[in-house]
């Protein structure tokens, strides 16, 4: 089961007092798991695994690799987008907090990160608008 695999690599990387760097590589793996039936990421055993093995680490791990995964954008003016994917994860984060309330908090991380970007995006805007006068 994904548990015990989780353990069995968190045992493995910490004989080599690699603990930390090994939960980041891990919460970037599980990061590529698919969404569940429900449409909300990620599917329910690994939902279920998170909830279990949680760490700091592997949430930091997790962070990283869902906002790299967005890539290269292009973009009109203002953090509209940013604004997008931040409801998403609220949606996400709205559907498991009763259930999955570790993997909850990792959606109202991303969803406070991308409503961060969409501000910083707007104030970009607005100061190209002055430039542009």
């Amino acid at each position: 089961d994904l548990v015990r695999w989780i353990e069995q690599a968190r045992a493995g990387y910490a004989t080599i007092a690699r603990e930390d760097v090994g939960d980041l590589m891990l919460g970037k793996l599980l990061s590529h798991a698919p969404a569940d039936d429900d449409g909300v990421w990620p599917c329910l055993p690994v939902r279920d695994a998170l909830e279990k093995v949680m760490t700091e680490h592997i949430g930091r791990g997790l962070h990283t690799a869902l906002f790299n995964s967005r890539g290269v954008t292009w973009r009109g003016s203002g953090g509209d987008q940013e604004r997008e994917l931040a409801t998403g994860y609220a949606r996400g984060a709205e559907a498991m907090q009763y259930t999955h309330p570790r993997v909850a908090a990792v959606h109202r991380d991303m969803e406070r990160t991308y409503l961060y970007h969409a501000e910083r995006e707007d104030t970009d805007a607005k100061a190209n608008r002055r430039l542009i006068r």
